[in-house]
């Protein structure tokens, strides 16, 4: 598993959390050096940012590989010949659409990763819910995060 980052910082960041390697986001050669990474692409892509990654995506996933959409604000335009000719797909996520029994399996899930420390949740910053405002703020300046950031609703 590799990840990316927009800094040196970040790239550490990636790495603290289990990444084998880190490529910077904002490097002119960030494209080249993926490839040369991975020459026949990657099988699975989480892109958090579809909006300005989605075309780029399309260029690095593998023949049969998958691009999985977990985030994007806005449009993007991509190449659906690159798609085709990997026979690779584009799938959407959003935990909002999930049934009760797909909630309950994947609450459960995460509980059990959660108990057992395999994953440990990153936490940036902490906003009361009356902050809201600062929070959204916050989350559009700040590309380079460090985690998630949270409204807490019993904080007063």
């Amino acid at each position: 598993m590799i990840g990316t980052a927009g800094s040196p910082e970040g790239m550490e960041f990636v790495k603290s959390l289990g990444a084998e390697e880190a490529f910077d986001h904002t490097s002119a050669e960030y494209m080249k050096e993926l490839k040369e990474y991975s020459p026949s692409g990657y099988s699975l892509i989480l892109s958090m940012r579809a909006h300005t990654n989605l075309g780029k995506d399309t260029v690095l996933v593998a023949n049969g590989g998958k691009i999985l959409i977990v985030g994007a604000q806005g449009s993007s335009t991509i190449i659906p010949r690159r798609l085709m000719s990997k026979e690779a797909s584009i799938q959407g996520l959003m935990t909002w659409n999930f049934t009760e029994a797909e909630t309950k399996q994947f609450v459960d899930f995460i509980s059990e990763k959660l108990k057992t420390e395999k994953i440990i949740p990153c936490v940036e910053k902490k906003y009361k819910l009356s902050d809201a405002k600062d929070a959204h703020v916050h989350i559009n300046r700040n590309a380079a995060s460090k985690g998630k950031v949270l409204l807490e609703p019993w904080s007063s």
